[in-house]
């Protein structure tokens, strides 16, 4: 029995120590675990901050890039402009550097500057159009970390934000390299093509000049003749007031034209067939705004205009379209909103100048004149809109 008694006393201490012991470990991996995850949202908050750091970083490179897009187009224009020149040798085109000369050595030639703004505009335009998108793939990456973004996953997005940051970085460098050549390149470019176009020119005889002068002359007067010829044909677009067509029609013959005189005779038509485009515009917006009371036909057959379109006017009982609207039909339309609507004074001068283009087109010859006569008494900018539309009037 007293044996029971000393050996209780020595169980329940080993219990008390394993209890104490296990407790003890418990509190130690607790605070190990505490101390672990204040690490990881130490370590969280960094990379959270580096990538926030990085986003405006990026943007900032992105702004730098995006201020030198003038200079970029300079370089462009510069090279394209070189080609007149080189046009004659296409040897030459072969021969362009990818990349400026390096060293004094190296003598800068026309070609070789040439070479080297085009292949900074090539360069310069793909870096102006890669950089927003970089930024925007930061901003994206950004955007995309939230509360269950784990630290593995988080560091992965701040290592391609470095990476993004880099590549423009990179570029940026680059590109200011570049614009400091553009100027050095684009003057030698000029002197260089502008002394070989000054000596081609000199080399030419007066019997060559004269006899450009003679063909450019016949040219001249075929493509006259062309315009002449072409305006009476366009009378069907003309009667069925299509008149957005003739302008793109008159656009293009222009544009194929290779003397001023050609070109200009298509602009006229273009623009006053683009007057005409206008008024029909103007009359629909009129019309869908405030029903034309007693605006379609004469006599007792008159009925109201109630709405219209670039295709239909619609009457109070059918769908009319324009192709049947007659030249005397139309030009009541047009006089009913000069005489009884008070407009502002630059529509009244457009309204009475496409009045003049529609009296000129439908051969009422001495009606235009007289409507031009009296605009041009409206000042300035009266007379020289309508020189502008009749230069011969």
């Amino acid at each position: 029995m007293r044996k029971v008694f000393i050996i209780i006393p020595i169980v329940l201490a080993i219990i008390g120590t394993g209890v104490f012991m296990a407790v003890r470990m418990e509190r130690k991996e607790r605070h190990a675990a505490k101390a672990m995850e204040l690490e990881r949202q130490a370590k969280r908050e960094a990379l959270r901050a580096e990538a926030e750091t990085l986003t405006t970083e990026i943007s900032e490179r992105v702004e730098d890039l995006l201020r030198h897009a003038d200079v970029v187009k300079r370089a462009s224009m510069q090279s394209r402009l070189s080609s007149a020149f080189l046009a004659g040798k296409p040897e030459l085109k072969k021969a362009w550097p990818a990349e400026p000369p390096e060293g004094p050595h190296q003598e800068l030639t026309a070609e070789i500057a040439a070479g080297a703004l085009a292949a900074i505009a090539v360069e310069g335009r793909r870096l102006l159009k890669d950089a927003p998108k970089l930024a925007a793939k930061g901003q994206a990456l950004v955007a995309g970390v939230g509360p269950r973004t784990s630290l593995k996953e988080l560091g992965e997005v701040v290592e391609e934000m470095r990476s993004l940051d880099q590549r423009l970085a990179d570029s940026t460098g680059r590109m200011n390299a570049n614009v400091r050549l553009v100027e050095a390149l684009g003057t030698q470019l000029e002197e260089s093509t502008m002394a070989k176009a000054r000596a081609r020119n000199a080399a030419k005889t007066d019997v060559h000049r004269e006899l450009e002068a003679r063909a450019y002359q016949k040219l001249a007067a075929q493509e006259v003749a062309a315009v002449e010829k072409w305006r009476p044909q366009q009378r069907k677009r003309l009667l069925a007031h299509d008149y957005a067509a003739l302008v793109q029609a008159a656009k293009k013959r222009g544009k194929a034209c290779k003397t001023d005189e050609g070109h200009a005779g298509y602009r006229l038509a273009e623009l006053r067939y683009g007057k005409l485009q206008w008024l029909k515009t103007y009359m629909i917006d009129r019309i869908n705004d405030d029903a034309l009371l007693w605006g379609w036909g004469q006599g007792r057959a008159k009925q109201d205009i109630l709405s219209a379109d670039q295709a239909n006017l619609r009457t109070t009982t059918r769908e009319i379209p324009w192709s049947a609207v007659s030249m005397d039909q139309f030009l009541r339309l047009v006089r009913r909103y000069l005489n009884e609507m008070p407009v502002p004074p630059t529509t009244d001068l457009n309204l009475n100048l496409a009045l003049a283009v529609l009296c000129h087109e439908h051969g009422r010859e001495a009606e235009a004149k007289k409507i031009v006569a009296t605009v041009s008494f409206g000042g300035p900018m009266a007379r020289e809109a309508a020189v502008e539309l009749f230069p011969d009037y």
